[in-house]
């Protein structure tokens, strides 16, 4: 996927959830991605983040970011912690 697009479409999923609290906003972004996304745009999305994710809403970093302690590829739960925000 064209990496604007891929930013563009994930940040308006971040800006659906701006009214939430973080916490719930942060657990949607990441169900969200993990229910509806096909998985070579999710691998390519979290590459993305891994790098730095130029562009990004800090929702979706933070929904995204990778946890230090997993070696799964893509992100079955919510993230890391929301307070980093």
């Amino acid at each position: 996927m064209d990496e604007k697009k891929m930013v563009h479409m994930v940040n308006n999923i971040a800006l659906f959830y701006e009214p939430y609290t973080v916490e719930e906003a942060v657990a949607g972004i990441s169900t969200h991605v993990n229910r509806f996304w096909e998985r070579r745009f999710k691998t390519q999305l979290l590459e993305y983040v891994r790098v730095g994710g130029p562009g990004l809403h800090p929702l979706v970093v933070a929904a995204l970011a990778p946890d230090p302690d997993d070696d799964e590829p893509v992100p079955d739960g919510p993230g890391p912690d929301p307070e980093a925000l």
